[in-house]
Formats: C-alpha cells, sequence, structure tokens
C-alpha cells in the first residue's frame, strides 16, 4: 500500500507549484488596430463643451474618426453580431 504524504509536504509542494510553476510567460497581448488604443485623446471640435453643445452634432463628429471597419464591426456587435 503505498503512502500519501503528509499535510506539510503536500502545502510545501502546492506553495512551490503557484510560486514557480505560473512563472512562464504569459500570452502576448492581442495586436492590431481592433484593439489598440490612441496615444492621446483627440476630441473633436464639435464635441467640446460650450454653450451652443449639440448632442447630435457630438456624435456624428466622434463617430466620424472611427474607420469604416470599426463602424462595421460596431454596426455588427449592436445587432448581434458577437
Amino acid at each position: 500500500m503505498t503512502r500519501l504524504p503528509s499535510s506539510s509536504i503536500r502545502l510545501s509542494i502546492l506553495s512551490l507549484l503557484l510560486t514557480f510553476g505560473s512563472s512562464g510567460a504569459a500570452a502576448p497581448p492581442a495586436s492590431g488596430p481592433a484593439s489598440q488604443m490612441p496615444a492621446a485623446l483627440v476630441v473633436p471640435p464639435a464635441a467640446q463643451a460650450s454653450a451652443q453643445f449639440d448632442a447630435a452634432a457630438a456624435t456624428d463628429a466622434w463617430l466620424a474618426q472611427l474607420s469604416p471597419a470599426a463602424r462595421a464591426r460596431s454596426a455588427a456587435y449592436s445587432k448581434g453580431g458577437y
């Protein structure tokens, strides 16, 4: 009959595995235009706060900054294409 290690030995092995077992390289982050944020946020003039602020014009200004591919992904997502 094989004897199992004592609790303290099992706990030590588990601690070592948790400490050193996951030290491998993590997967690199996704790359490409869909996953990269701009270096700085540029607020279009129509979307800046002012006394004459127009929400529809601000929305149109933000959407005009998207590439056609990004707009297509957004439209597909909002219509259940996820």
